[in-house]
């Protein structure tokens, strides 16, 4: 039997900050210079794999940090090329109000959009901040520090439970346990698969007479139609309701940077484009002869 694929695996008025933040937390005492910047780049944040790392895929995607921070690096270099760290406030504005408008209002999501809200409040209020106590602030066109904790989450996005599936049997690339049993099940059903078909062509003690095991592998062989179909089917049915672009870097460039004007794909070219695709077929081709 041939072997499957076993490798794939706009904002209304802000809200207040939370209790347990303060602008104090992400703003230094020198709003004029780079301090602020350094040292938010020591502390860093270290996030976990995009899927994170427990038994299933979380209610949650983050979009990497590092992805972010690459995105960010390009509109810091147009926007504040001789004082990095810094872009400008209404960029930061339109890229958190463009990702939730792509990923969160059509799909009513209410934690981004109390994130958002959230990220621009801050935002503003470090912005007024700097503005009382330098001097020399740029008043007409504000720069706010990009690489803050309270930037980077609000590009996450709630993840429906047809996607978080999806995701677990075809794109989580084994972060989870959930995940890496679905690929190991499927790599061992392969190799089975394919030693079955080796030992079905041994012959027998005559030539009318098959092997003593001929039986007991055609239940092995049938067992592991019933593993690919079963994954087959359940990639088949919830592709529909994954948002592919969340894993598509060149999408986030263009929506982050409002360099090109992108649409997510309809749940109808989500199907006939994992249809389409080589490995689908070659999927589909493996369990239908059966």
């Amino acid at each position: 039997m041939p072997a499957t694929d076993a490798a794939r695996r706009t904002i209304s008025s802000p809200a207040r900050l939370s209790d347990s933040q303060s602008t104090e937390d992400v703003v230094d005492s020198d709003p004029s210079g780079d301090a602020c910047h350094r040292h938010r780049m020591r502390r860093g944040v270290t996030y976990k794999l995009p899927f994170g790392s427990g038994i299933i895929i979380p209610g949650t995607y983050r979009i990497p940090t590092n992805i972010l921070r690459e995105i960010f690096t390009v509109l810091d270099q147009r926007d504040s090329p001789k004082k990095p760290g810094k872009v400008l406030f209404t960029t930061m504005r339109d890229a958190m109000k463009g990702f939730y408008e792509m990923f969160g209002e059509p799909f009513d999501d209410v934690h981004m959009r109390d994130a958002v809200q959230r990220g621009i409040e801050e935002l503003e209020l470090q912005v007024e901040k700097w503005r009382n106590s330098s001097s020399t602030y740029r008043h007409d066109d504000p720069m706010v520090f990009w690489d803050q904790e309270v930037v980077f989450t609000c590009f996450q996005v709630s993840l429906p439970c047809f996607e978080r599936i999806f995701f677990t049997f075809d794109m989580s690339e084994n972060s989870t346990w959930a995940s890496r049993g679905v690929s190991y099940l499927i790599m061992a059903a392969v190799v089975v698969s394919i030693v079955t078909f080796v030992l079905g062509t041994l012959p027998g003690p005559s030539p009318d007479v098959p092997p003593p095991f001929s039986a007991t592998l055609t239940y092995i062989d049938i067992a592991c139609v019933i593993i690919f179909t079963f994954d087959y089917v359940v990639r088949l049915v919830t592709v529909s309701f994954a948002r592919m672009e969340l894993l598509d870097r060149s999408f986030l460039d263009d929506l982050l940077t409002a360099r090109n004007h992108r649409a997510l794909l309809s749940k109808r070219q989500r199907l006939f484009q994992f249809m389409a695709s080589p490995m689908g077929m070659v999927d589909l081709l493996s369990v239908v002869p059966f």
